[in-house]
């Protein structure tokens, strides 16, 4: 349940378990709630409901290496590979680590922009890929100017009188 929980202060991290099990609509879902940049709650001891600045970071998680599903969703996403990670070391330097990020954010240091070439190629390595999409790819390189019913008819092979919609606007996002 991607809402927050009514009564309780916000949490500083926010999981989203198994991302890569999430369905196109619930990942619409997913998209909406991230991008919104306050959350409704009633504090402790408050007496209504209120809109308060996000303050939570949603972190979603995967064993998958091709998750992203929504071909013009992925730019909500900044996926990080993650490797052995030493708990120990994380506990022990807990204080220190924080000590020098609130140093970097006071200095005025750029803390949470991403390098957006990397950035894209990471949400692109990640975006779950049609297999139509290389067989049009080599297809429009030799024809520049086409349409989807070209595209169907010519490079995939569909009879036209069997170009339903879904096939048309699958054709459509590839292109």
């Amino acid at each position: 349940n991607l809402e927050p929980d009514f009564c309780v202060e916000p949490k500083l991290i926010v999981e989203i378990a198994e991302l890569d099990s999430f369905n196109r609509a619930e990942v619409t879902r997913i998209k909406q709630v991230i991008s919104c940049s306050t959350d409704r709650y009633r504090s402790s001891y408050g007496r209504r409901t209120e809109d308060h600045p996000r303050q939570s970071v949603f972190v979603g998680t995967t064993n998958d290496t091709e998750y992203l599903k929504d071909h013009t969703g992925g730019r909500r996403f900044i996926p990080i590979s993650c490797g052995e990670i030493n708990i120990d070391y994380i506990k022990e330097n807990r204080e220190q680590l924080f000590a020098e990020a609130v140093i970097w954010f006071k200095e005025g240091n750029d803390w949470h922009t991403m390098p957006k070439e990397q950035t894209k190629m990471e949400q692109e390595s990640r975006r779950q890929s049609d297999e139509w999409e290389y067989i049009i790819n080599n297809f429009i390189k030799i024809i520049f100017v086409v349409n989807v019913k070209e595209i169907a008819q010519d490079c995939l092979k569909i009879d036209t009188s069997r170009l339903d919609m879904f096939t048309q606007i699958r054709i459509g996002r590839i292109l």
